[in-house]
């Protein structure tokens, strides 16, 4: 996911000291890998809350000293309160 720009796992909704997490056990399942095409040996549930980089609304205002990458830092700067 982390390949294709979309945040799944962790992120915060609405209360900032709540973070929202879908990256649990029972949001996972075991794959046959000889029967499926890539090979996979697990596969992701509870889709409904999913964000596509265009989609995802970043409401935590950056902080220059996690973001050290100046180029992560542009693009955390530019998605904050959109």
């Amino acid at each position: 996911m982390n390949e294709n720009e979309i945040s799944w796992g962790f992120y915060t909704d609405h209360n900032p000291f709540e973070p929202h997490c879908n990256a649990h056990p029972n949001n996972l399942v075991v794959l046959d890998p000889s029967k499926n095409e890539n090979a996979n040996l697990t596969s992701v549930l509870d889709l409904d809350m999913a964000y596509s980089f265009d989609t995802f609304v970043n409401t935590i205002e950056p902080d220059p000293e996690f973001f050290t990458d100046e180029e992560n830092l542009e693009i955390q700067q530019g998605k904050y309160g959109t």
